[in-house]
């Protein structure tokens, strides 16, 4: 069951799935997959299991590339940030963040991701983790804007903790933040 789909600069579709399943069976495994639409053929992944959470199945909320061409993945278990390459029609994702031993770091683990939680990026490069516990924003640097701790309505002019989109105004800095209680910006 696709939930997301992003495209890279070389037009691939990349597409996150659900993991669910029917009456004890599997419907869908979940993860991600890559589509190269200019031959019709699936792109496999080299090492599925570099997803958030370690974990190759669980359902993948939200794909974005930002404009470095970094693919950011939200799933249940977390996010991450890729540099990823293509090799012979394998696809290789290597985490932006990652622990002195080499270990993946997943961001704000801590969250309980659902369906239609989203990942946006601005035009300066932004990643808005918007979600039903508030929102979180990540800059380039990789620093959180304006702290760790995000923004709720006891912090911050969000009307509500339960957010459901995010669409920016460029041209004056703005976001316009969908909630459950009307429109932040």
């Amino acid at each position: 069951r696709p939930q997301t789909i992003a495209f890279d600069n070389s037009r691939r579709a990349w597409i996150g799935f659900a993991h669910e399943a029917l009456e004890n069976r599997i419907y869908s495994y979940g993860g991600l997959k890559v589509f190269d639409p200019s031959d019709s053929s699936w792109i496999a992944i080299s090492n599925p299991k570099n997803l958030p959470g370690d974990d190759p199945q669980a359902s993948v909320w939200s794909i974005v590339f930002d404009n470095m061409d970094f693919l950011w993945v939200m799933n249940e278990k977390g996010i991450r940030g890729y540099e990823y390459s293509i090799n012979n029609n394998t696809v290789t994702l290597q985490p932006v963040l990652e622990y002195a031993d080499g270990t993946a770091f997943d961001l704000l683990a801590h969250v309980s991701y659902t369906k239609g939680n989203r990942i946006r990026v601005d035009s300066q490069d932004n990643k808005w983790v918007i979600t039903h516990q508030g929102v979180w924003v990540i800059q380039e640097s990789m620093v959180f804007w304006p702290s760790e701790e995000g923004l709720h309505p006891y912090n911050s002019s969000l009307l509500s903790n339960v957010v459901y989109d995010v669409a920016f105004n460029n041209d004056k800095g703005l976001a316009y933040l969908a909630t459950d209680k009307g429109i932040s910006i």
